[in-house]
């Protein structure tokens, strides 16, 4: 019932960006850096009173999706969006040659993005505001995907006259705010809003300030200054970014002053996982999978590490997601598999021919801070009381964002999987299908792949959601991926931030933009 307040300042604290070119890469800073500037086709319900798990899709720069026939798709293109007044694009009209430019550069096999767009074949335009899908088979997912915090629109001229989207000067916006060059510093970044942004009168705020600093995942750091009040928001990506992670920190960020308020938490459908080569020894050997499941204290992870702040995952979805979780006790004979069971693991590893365990690795990095850190040591310390001798390496941050992807040919990789997957299917497409880019594992199942090909082409809900069962009894057996949990995404904010809501993970540019400051903001009393 309160009337916006435009203008003044949000005050935040985070890493800088690399690129603004969400088909290239799964950073999270790029996605993030580009939903502020860019949008897409359709989006989800967010804002004060909407469940974060509520998955209603509406309309953004596509007005509609309309299945003409069982493998062919209509998009109407929103008339009247323009592009930000700036060279190359001079403030002309969003159209549908742009929304075809950019899901094809999506559907290049290099991108880590391809998997999610399934079985489409062409896209194409029918005319300049009408875009037709065409995919080889039905596709349950596919408007669920194009609603992902991923797949943002680009102006093809950038391309021509750039050749790659990999600095500040590429970008043009088409989003709720735009970026310059000289706003684009080591030190601080600064987003202003965008005059033209199609969703007017948003953004309400001037904009949004960013202070870089490299240890923005110190957890203790970025917490100290947010209760300082020198930022506004605690947590702006996800929980395992800030003392929301913890449970016992968070309640004492939520205490430490009355005017701290906090966004429901957002849950991915799967966060945390093992990958390891399933082709080769000793990880092809399921029972060596298996074991190293049952080796897995996952109740001290939620409870101890993640401060009762996380749900359990069944390798397809985590158990806050309603819609398409399995229960454990439902899955079967691979419910065994979750248990915590050293004894059990010990005996499975000599039945599958490893009396005495073996050794390998394990890469993750200090880059996504704490939690995860603390996550991988005691999988180590689990692994160790069965036998299995693991060496942590530690790897720079977007060396591990890649290999997180491409997985390594001799031992495991500390997946930190999350960005909104929303939809069983994307796990099972990008986890699960041999030649994706991101299945790390190299998961070749072909009776696998072909309960993927059938669930995702199998339109009836009710229908889908038995196969869906099916392959999460099957995935429980398998442990193709030995599964974690999944963090809860809390953000803590100052009271004078108004309409704020936690909906998305990688992609806030539009949650930002419906937000407003109070008068007595300290983001008022600022110029950038």
């Amino acid at each position: 019932g309160e009337q916006p307040i435009p203008g003044g300042w949000l005050r935040l604290v985070n890493v800088a960006g690399g690129i603004f070119d969400a088909t290239r890469t799964s950073d999270f800073a790029t996605m993030f850096f580009t939903s502020m500037v860019s949008d897409r086709l359709f989006t989800y319900r967010f804002g004060p009173g909407v469940d974060v798990a509520d998955l209603t899709l509406v309309p953004a720069l596509g007005l509609d999706f309309r299945q003409i026939d069982s493998t062919t798709y209509w998009v109407p293109i929103r008339q009247g969006v323009k592009w930000q007044n700036k060279p190359p694009v001079n403030g002309r009209e969003f159209v549908c040659a742009d929304a075809e430019f950019s899901l094809n550069r999506y559907l290049d096999p290099e991108s880590p993005q391809r998997g999610f767009l399934g079985s489409i074949t062409s896209v194409e335009c029918l005319d300049d505001y009408l875009l037709e899908i065409r995919t080889s088979e039905p596709s349950a997912a596919l408007i669920h995907a194009l609603a992902m915090p991923r797949f943002h629109m680009y102006a093809p001229e950038v391309l021509d006259e750039f050749g790659e989207l990999s600095s500040v000067e590429t970008v043009v916006s088409i989003g709720p705010f735009t970026i310059a060059l000289e706003d684009f510093t080591p030190d601080k970044i600064v987003f202003r809003k965008n005059p033209d942004y199609w969703r007017a009168p948003l953004p309400f705020i001037d904009g949004v300030i960013i202070d870089v600093d490299p240890f923005t995942f110190d957890t203790e750091g970025t917490t100290a200054r947010f209760l300082a009040q020198e930022i506004d928001m605690d947590s702006i990506f996800m929980g395992n970014y800030s003392a929301a992670a913890l449970g016992a920190k968070r309640k004492f960020v939520l205490e430490s002053d009355p005017r701290i308020e906090e966004a429901g938490a957002f849950i991915n459908v799967m966060e945390y996982s093992l990958s390891m080569p399933v082709q080769i020894a000793p990880f092809n050997v399921e029972k060596v999978r298996q074991a190293i499941s049952m080796a897995i204290d996952r109740d001290s992870i939620v409870n101890t590490i993640m401060g009762g702040d996380g749900a359990l995952v069944n390798g397809v979805v985590a158990e806050t997601n309603l819609a398409w979780f399995l229960p454990f006790e439902e899955l079967g004979d691979g419910a065994q598999y979750f248990e915590f069971n050293p004894q059990r693991a010990r005996e499975l590893l000599t039945e599958a021919g490893f009396p005495e365990g073996f050794s390998t690795r394990m890469i993750n990095s200090f880059g996504y801070g704490q939690v995860n850190v603390d996550i991988s040591e005691l999988i180590v310390a689990n692994l160790a009381a069965v036998g299995i001798d693991v060496n942590l390496e530690f790897e720079d941050l977007f060396i591990w964002i890649d290999l997180m992807d491409k997985g390594i040919p001799d031992g495991f990789i500390f997946n930190d999987k999350s960005g909104g997957f929303n939809e069983p299917d994307f796990i099972l497409n990008t986890y699960y299908l041999p030649g994706d880019p991101a299945n790390a594992s190299k998961v070749d199942d072909a009776f696998l792949t072909d309960l993927i090909r059938e669930e995702r082409q199998e339109l009836d809900p009710v229908t889908r959601k038995a196969l869906l069962d099916d392959i999460q009894r099957y995935l429980a057996i398998k442990m193709y991926y030995v599964p974690i949990a999944s963090l809860f995404q809390n953000s803590q904010y100052w009271d004078w931030v108004r309409n704020y809501n936690n909906k998305e993970t990688w992609g806030r540019g539009a949650s930002l933009s419906t937000l407003w400051l109070a008068e007595d903001a300290p983001g008022r009393q600022i110029t950038p």
